[in-house]
């Protein structure tokens, strides 16, 4: 499906591995008592995840049209993989970086899991510099302490699910219309159920691109590129 005028080509990408994904999968405890510790908060990337950043930046590199603008989730993974991804790479030559905006619609849905916590947004602000948070209004993280979205269950949540329509609410107000998305697997997986695209509901694997179209700001004809 070629983009019209009313069109937006859309990227999604998936944070790199997290060391709370590679401790989830080796660690036989995890998920009983460490998953809500403050080892996690905000976590960040592993270095296999970095390793996994230079594989994004090749597929950027690549592309025949860059993205006009990057979209990023708060959290140091999701920055992480964009800033590598897209921003600048010590082994992988990017094309001129395009705008960063961070926006906590596209954060991860908010659980009891400390990985999902945001730090404060002066100490983010110290280290991407490159980006753009004046969407983010509040220098503490007010959603994860006083907005969970459990209900009725972390991985079927009204409340993601509302937070992932206004977020393509937000998407297609934007004047861009090449647009890359870096955000995390759960988030996604509340965004890709309002599509009848089966192959959206594919486990998306760290650092992984998927690029689709976004039509007329409509949902239905959101489609594969």
């Amino acid at each position: 499906m070629a983009p019209s005028d009313q069109c937006k080509t859309i990227f999604f990408v998936r944070h790199a591995e997290g060391i709370h994904n590679r401790d989830s999968r080796d660690l036989p405890h995890f998920h009983d008592n460490l998953t809500t510790t403050m080892t996690y908060w905000d976590a960040p990337l592993t270095d296999v995840g970095v390793g996994q950043c230079d594989k994004l930046a090749e597929t950027v590199a690549a592309m025949p049209e860059p993205a006009e603008l990057v979209v990023v989730s708060p959290l140091r993974r999701a920055l992480h993989t964009a800033a590598l991804g897209f921003h600048r790479n010590p082994n992988v030559t990017l094309p001129a970086p395009p705008p960063f905006v961070a926006t906590e619609l596209c954060r991860e849905r908010i659980g009891r899991h400390t990985c999902d916590g945001r730090r404060n947004l002066t100490d983010i602000q110290a280290e991407y510099s490159f980006v753009d948070f004046s969407e983010i209004s509040s220098e503490f993280d007010v959603m994860w302490h006083h907005h969970k979205e459990d209900q009725p269950s972390e991985t079927a949540s009204v409340g993601a699910a509302q937070r992932a329509l206004r977020f393509l609410a937000w998407l297609s107000a934007r004047p861009e219309t090449r647009i890359a998305v870096v955000s995390h697997w759960v988030f996604f997986t509340h965004l890709f159920a309002l599509f009848d695209d089966p192959s959206l509901h594919d486990k998306f694997g760290n650092a992984e691109m998927r690029k689709v179209v976004l039509c007329d700001g409509r949902i239905a004809p959101f489609q594969h590129a």
